[in-house]
């Protein structure tokens, strides 16, 4: 699959994925590099395999002891990555401890751009049915490939069956562990390729195990559409985002996070929602940043699903105006959509958490990251990690933890650097 170009979509946002969505540019085809790294192939009866190691050159005989790949001989494993200073952060007024989430340094280092910068970087491959996990050598440990292809096959399925589709062409997974180098992608937790069928997914630290198939879901979702509706470009970031945050949308609530829904309604009735002329122009740079532009698509998507059909939505997502679909504009159908929102409006959680406190708490812990993204250079590891757990609890509707530990961070107003 290395080596080839696939004509189809690109994807994302996620960053959170979501990721930034774009074609890439490039048109030269991807250089073949047989070489770089280790490919391996098997099937287990589950279908997710103890891979067998081979290189380009010579099919390797795997001892009969040997359980899990080791890379290459040429591919030496990078230097360990140091571990936040403090793994545990107490939280003022209480007893509790929090866990810290392992991020690394906050340093821009991993490329998406460039076919020859893709290929050099992630070169340590594994090879799982139509899915190729790669990252840089020594990244992560050999188990861990397999682990992605399973729940990568969960989410291609799901994706499939949400969308009436039947896609099982190849997909390459390229884990990075470090900030992304692209500039409008700083505040993504992933990015997808689809006319190359790449999906990269963040992995340095700053996201909680349990938003990984979230994540992985929602930027297989831009492949899939982009192969098999329409490009970006046609759809619009607007509705290309909104597709693939609510199809990402029960991985999030499996693992206890607020659906975008919710936090959509709730920022209609702070008026954090912009205009729907300008969300069908807005940029989508990673769902971190941009959370009033990601979770109100998601909720426009499942708004246009749930009241006019897949079929319908895929035709506007394909470039049709909704007028010659569903006989409504986008003005008209945005009064429709707020209305929709506003039975959620008003929704408290049991633990007191409600629309204002909730974007309230985002609003301070966006400040946080602006920053980090300004210049990641003046921010340190144990920074990083509090600004990106308190962004989980968050999610979580935590907003006491997640407002402790954001200020404890010192990286936004009010605090002591």
């Amino acid at each position: 699959m290395r080596g080839m170009i696939v004509i189809a979509l690109i994807a994302m946002v996620a960053i959170i994925s979501g990721g930034i969505i774009a074609t890439q540019i490039d048109g030269n085809d991807r250089a073949s590099n047989d070489n770089a790294g280790t490919v391996v192939t098997a099937t287990t009866g589950t279908g997710m395999a103890a891979p067998t190691p081979t290189s380009s050159d010579t099919q390797a005989e795997t001892p009969a002891d040997q359980s899990q790949p080791t890379p290459a001989s040429g591919d030496q494993p990078s230097e360990p990555i140091e571990t936040p200073t403090e793994a545990f952060q107490a939280i003022p007024g209480s007893e509790e401890q929090v866990e810290l989430l392992p991020a690394h340094p906050p340093v821009r280092e991993v490329p998406i751009n460039g076919i020859a910068a893709v290929e050099a970087y992630y070169s340590e491959t594994y090879q799982f049915d139509n899915f190729t996990v790669a990252w840089r050598p020594g990244a992560f440990p050999p188990e861990r490939a397999a682990e992605v292809a399973q729940m990568a096959r969960k989410g291609l399925d799901h994706v499939n069956q949400m969308l009436g589709t039947n896609d099982s062409g190849p997909i390459e997974i390229l884990l990075g562990d470090q900030m992304y180098l692209k500039d409008d992608c700083l505040g993504c937790q992933g990015y997808a390729f689809s006319d190359f069928r790449q999906v990269f997914i963040l992995q340095d630290g700053s996201m909680a195990p349990d938003e990984f198939q979230a994540l992985l879901t929602h930027e297989i979702g831009h492949v899939i559409a982009g192969s098999n509706i329409a490009l970006p470009h046609v759809a619009t970031l607007f509705l290309a985002e909104g597709l693939s945050t609510w199809l990402m949308t029960p991985d999030l609530v499996a693992e206890g996070f607020i659906e975008p829904r919710q936090i959509a309604a709730w920022a209609w009735k702070v008026g954090k929602i912009p205009p729907i002329l300008e969300l069908r122009q807005a940029k989508f740079e990673g769902r971190t940043g941009a959370r009033h532009e990601y979770d109100p698509a998601a909720s426009f998507t499942e708004f246009v699903i749930t009241t006019y059909g897949i079929e319908a939505y895929k035709g506007i997502y394909a470039g049709d105006l909704p007028d010659d679909i569903v006989g409504k504009s986008y003005l008209e159908l945005e009064q429709e959509w707020h209305n929709w929102l506003a039975q959620w409006a008003d929704v408290t959680l049991p633990n007191g958490v409600n629309a204002e406190s909730w974007w309230g708490t985002s609003d301070i812990i966006k400040q946080g990251f602006d920053r980090l993204y300004a210049d990641e250079t003046t921010v340190s590891q144990q920074q990083y990690a509090l600004l990106a757990t308190s962004r989980v609890y968050l999610n979580r509707g935590e907003i006491d933890i997640a407002l402790a530990l954001v200020q404890e961070s010192g990286l936004v107003l009010g605090t002591a650097n």
